[in-house]
């Protein structure tokens, strides 16, 4: 079992994602704001070389500050950690131009996935490196694909959008 200080492969993705979230809001200065951690504690969290994570309420309030900035960056990485996808559900209505633009976002994520098996399969052996290319694209389809079913959720279930059961 790793000792709670350990970098295991686990934490250093959280400060990667940690990383994003500072970014998206502009740096430390700003996520000290939002948050109750020091510029030099949220440094340590971002840290691939730490061990130091931020606490759930911190993680949270740094997520919600970074909504329309690429965010949830840190509560999108636990869920992919744990083997789940997030994205934001549409709240109005869509129409066909939504549906249209999303279906091409999807086809570029799958163009983007195919690209990265074509190139790993070149020599026949997958590096490590390739692989995180290849899950990082497959990542970007997951969310391009749910967010399409949120789409056709929006289209099915109109109630449902304006906040009735």
């Amino acid at each position: 079992m790793a000792r709670a200080d350990e970098i295991t492969p686990q934490v250093a993705m959280l400060s990667q994602a940690t990383r994003r979230a500072i970014e998206a809001i502009g740096g430390l200065e700003n996520a000290a704001q939002v948050t109750s951690r020091s510029t030099s504690q949220l440094g340590r969290c971002q840290s691939a070389n730490d061990g130091d994570t931020l606490s759930l309420r911190d993680a949270v309030a740094l997520d919600d500050a970074t909504a329309g900035r690429g965010g949830p960056h840190i509560l999108r990485q636990i869920a992919r950690m744990l083997g789940h996808e997030v994205i934001a559900i549409p709240t109005a209505p869509s129409d066909r131009e939504e549906i249209k633009a999303q279906l091409m976002a999807v086809m570029t994520e799958v163009g983007d996935v195919s690209s990265e098996v074509i190139e790993a399969e070149r020599d026949g052996v997958w590096t490590a490196s390739e692989a995180l290319r290849a899950l990082d694209r497959t990542d970007g389809l997951l969310s391009a694909v749910t967010a399409m079913r949120g789409l056709f959720f929006a289209l099915a279930y109109p109630a449902a959008q304006a906040g009735d059961p």
